[in-house]
């Protein structure tokens, strides 16, 4: 058994808030270790003009395979804190759950389920269920590429008076490709995702994320990654397009 401990260092982040959580990226792509636990804590303080801007967000993720290694569980979470001179401009949080059963040498049968808030959103509650699978279409020492495919049923309470309760029926489209050089210092990972609704496919969701992460040490690496986000009916004045830009050093023990 193995345990991966994480800090990262928070170094640059703007606009940090995307509308579609990654859960694509927080898979550790190891076949060889059975339990891995990563944590995450971002603590960025700064006093401009009498002006205290401090924000907090700590993640962390848990990931466990059978001795087999048919089955695997991944759960993650974060929460996240903005606070201008004491009052909180933001504050979210996410939970999420996903289950996966090995079919064959290229099809996984995948469960998931997600529970989020965020008031910068302007969503008080968002419950995800989902079912579908999750196909290897590549494979090789250094790079990987895998299609997934499910339904989703997704339950949205918002921050608003009259009407604020939603459903939507929901398909959920990936493509994610993992490479790494022959040394295994550098590894760059690509996710995009794509989510109609299957009732109004004028409804949907399209992320796109990349990430870069540069090998210093044994144990420390340096991340850089950039998410661009686009849904075409937000939650009522939220803009359509998002994106973040993260730097960070993460320390492997």
């Amino acid at each position: 058994m193995k345990r991966i401990l994480t800090l990262v260092f928070f170094l640059l982040t703007l606009a940090n808030y995307a509308q579609l959580v990654n859960a694509e990226s927080k898979r550790i792509q190891n076949d060889s270790i059975r339990f891995t636990s990563i944590f995450e804590c971002n603590f960025n303080t700064s006093k401009t003009n009498n002006i205290k801007i401090s924000a907090f967000n700590f993640n962390f993720t848990e990931q466990l395979k059978s001795k087999n290694y048919l089955n695997y569980y991944l759960f993650f979470g974060n929460y996240e804190r903005n606070e201008i001179n004491s009052d909180i401009v933001t504050n979210a949080s996410m939970f999420h759950f996903r289950y996966n059963r090995k079919i064959n040498r290229t099809i996984r049968f995948e469960l998931f389920t997600q529970v989020q808030n965020n008031r910068l959103l302007n969503i008080q509650l968002r419950n995800l269920y989902g079912v579908g699978t999750r196909i290897k279409f590549y494979k090789h020492k250094l790079l990987s590429a895998y299609l997934g495919n499910s339904y989703m049923f997704e339950y949205q309470k918002l921050y608003q008076e009259g009407e604020n309760t939603f459903q939507f029926h929901r398909l959920n489209n990936y493509l994610s490709f993992h490479l790494k050089n022959k040394s295994h210092t550098i590894e760059v990972n690509s996710i995009t995702y794509y989510q109609p609704s299957i009732e109004d496919f004028k409804n949907y969701r399209f992320t796109h994320e990349s990430s870069l992460n540069f090998k210093i040490t044994k144990n420390l690496f340096y991340n850089t990654s950039i998410s661009l986000g686009f849904d075409n009916m937000p939650a009522l004045g939220i803009n359509k397009n998002n994106y973040s830009f993260k730097n960070g050093l993460k320390l492997v023990i």
